[in-house]
């Protein structure tokens, strides 16, 4: 009880301390001319849609290896609640999607299957060929299971990766769960910053399909984000329609992803990410920040004695 307050007090300085850090990160140089100028760009998007189409990869950018040698081999996959299992009995098999992004760095996406078909794996490379390919790398690995039954899912997101059903093996469920990786990839996180709650506003507050409306108080923006990439990927000019302010500001992901780099990196840092939740949810900045200090201060408790030569 006596520590209680101190830990308060403590805690109050840490979340001021986190804002004013945020704060001074987010107006750095880099980070105001970044905004400045996806603000700039966005706004042109918006008045002048671009014609020209998104760069592609084709079967030709691409080097497909097996992996291990094309031998099978053990894999741990990761569930829906982001925990790995094993992949029970059996071996997995698996193969490596090589590319180069626009600055010429080579990417790799592993794309795994445990009894799967060939022609599965081969279905999720051509699946690949039509995403962005300056985005791309949002994706290390895609998981295909044939071994999951009795689920409605078709596909879950894990960080840098998702997982597919064979039997649910589409481009549009693709295009969604790489949209979830997109979000981590730009903001950090699935649920999106404050710059797609405005295009969301802006473009009257209508989410883009009523999943994403259903799932919003437990997941936030998360999911309509997703369903706008993949609305997106699918029907541009349709989605351009009906949520134009949400496709300028896909425009600027997708086509001037340098641009979103400083802003990539700030968002990828742990006092940007508290200060977010602070803004969003200040109990839950609470308890984060209590469970660090905490830890802190048993720690300092527990070695105080052996620092000060006194018994425990």
């Amino acid at each position: 009880m006596v520590i209680r307050p101190k830990l308060m007090a403590l805690f109050s300085a840490l979340l001021a301390s986190l804002m004013i850090a945020e704060s001074a990160v987010s107006k750095s140089v880099d980070c105001r001319i970044a905004y400045s100028q996806l603000a700039a760009k966005q706004a042109e998007y918006l008045l002048n849609p671009p014609a020209a189409p998104l760069r592609m990869l084709t079967s030709d950018d691409v080097t497909v290896t097996p992996m291990n040698g094309g031998k099978p081999f053990h894999h741990r996959y990761q569930n829906s609640q982001a925990s790995f299992q094993p992949w029970e009995t059996g071996f997995a098999t698996g193969v490596e999607v090589a590319f180069k992004n626009s600055a010429g760095q080579t990417h790799k996406v592993q794309v795994i299957g445990k009894s799967t078909r060939p022609e599965a794996i081969r279905a999720v490379i051509e699946m690949l060929l039509k995403l962005p390919a300056d985005t791309l790398e949002a994706t290390r690995r895609i998981e295909v299971q044939s071994f999951v039954t009795g689920t409605r899912t078709a596909g879950y997101e894990f960080r840098r990766g998702f997982t597919l059903l064979e039997k649910g093996l589409t481009q549009k469920t693709l295009n969604h769960e790489f949209g979830h990786n997109l979000a981590v990839h730009v903001w950090g996180r699935n649920n999106p910053f404050k710059e797609w709650e405005q295009a969301f506003k802006a473009d009257g507050s209508n989410f883009v399909s009523a999943y994403a409306e259903n799932e919003f108080v437990r997941t936030k923006f998360a999911e309509d984000f997703a369903e706008a990439v993949e609305s997106y990927l699918r029907d541009i000019d349709a989605f351009r329609k009906s949520s134009p302010n949400r496709a300028a500001l896909l425009d600027t992901i997708f086509r001037d992803p340098d641009l979103w780099k400083p802003i990539r990196e700030r968002n990828q840092t742990v006092v940007a990410q508290l200060s977010r939740t602070a803004a969003e949810n200040p109990a839950a900045a609470a308890a984060t920040v209590l469970v660090v200090v905490g830890g802190a201060g048993a720690a300092i408790v527990s070695l105080s004695p052996a620092l000060s030569g006194g018994s425990p």
